[in-house]
């Protein structure tokens, strides 16, 4: 069993928990994922961890409460046990000093930014962060990244919060009056394919941390599937980190409008946590095979 230790509200229906799980936080890299299950019967779901505490050797899983699956995650009080936490899945990302380097990310897959834009920056980079949401409140983890960025950027939709726009925006103009030696993108999938068009013809390198529905963690339901320099490859297994201009988009929206991920302003989310395993399995057939 894993134990709850904290649990704190962080935006308007995001929500954080730090569950003591030793073995995870001791092995767990920047791009590597986790599989919660609650219950012995239980629905899997797939989180990315937003950080870990080596000292008290938990992990923090950050979530929307407002997904079907992870409703009964945003129930769990503190010294409440979770059945099961496995990983760490997926390859972790490379990480190397390269001198200034850019994490680009929106809503949610600002969890997901965070663990590079420290490891980056604890080598030795220039990390410039640019961040976006819909209103101010989904601009979550502000001030972790501020600590950790060289310079940090933010757009949201309804100008509510610096820039009104999207974080892409601010990425190509930044580009105009400065180099950047790579680019790390998580986030809406809308989000990942305008960076790497803005990144394509300065040919700069650009990595792409995606979140697709995942069952197992071992490529088994093959619900990953995602298409990476015209070939299937399995992001729980071959990931969850691809080259994001190698990435076939048009055919990652259609297998997400197929799991009916949360959408943000006619965006598709990829870090909503709706794993639930046999409806999953069933839009999988219906949305995907169809294809």
């Amino acid at each position: 069993m894993f134990k709850v230790i904290n649990r704190q509200v962080l935006a308007n229906g995001v929500r954080r928990l730090d569950i003591l799980a030793e073995p995870i936080a001791r092995k767990i890299q920047p791009g590597q994922f986790v599989i919660v299950t609650i219950t012995q019967h239980g629905d899997k779901i797939s989180l990315p961890v937003a950080e870990i505490d080596a000292n008290r050797r938990s992990l923090v899983i950050i979530f929307r409460e407002t997904d079907l699956a992870a409703q009964p995650l945003g129930r769990l009080q503190i010294d409440d046990e979770i059945f099961l936490v496995a990983g760490p899945y997926g390859n972790a990302l490379k990480i190397e000093k390269l001198g200034t380097v850019a994490c680009v990310a929106d809503e949610m897959g600002i969890v997901q930014i965070l663990p590079i834009v420290r490891a980056m920056k604890q080598v030795g980079n220039k990390v410039c962060s640019f961040l976006g949401a819909r209103t101010k409140s989904g601009l979550i983890l502000q001030s972790q990244l501020r600590l950790a960025s060289y310079k940090i950027f933010m757009a949201t939709q309804d100008g509510s919060w610096e820039r009104r726009g999207v974080p892409s925006d601010a990425l190509r103009d930044f580009l105009y009056k400065e180099k950047i030696e790579a680019v790390y993108v998580a986030g809406s999938v809308d989000l990942m394919q305008k960076v790497a068009e803005v990144t394509l013809p300065r040919k700069i390198k650009t990595w792409a941390q995606l979140n697709p529905p995942m069952l197992d963690g071992t490529g088994a339901c093959g619900s990953c599937r995602v298409t990476v320099d015209g070939r299937i490859r399995l992001a729980c297994v071959d990931g969850p980190v691809f080259d994001a201009h190698g990435i076939d988009f048009e055919d990652y929206k259609i297998r997400i409008n197929a799991f009916q991920e949360s959408v943000w302003d006619n965006r598709l989310s990829l870090s909503s946590p709706q794993r639930n395993g046999s409806a999953i399995f069933g839009k999988f057939l219906s949305g995907i095979l169809r294809k």
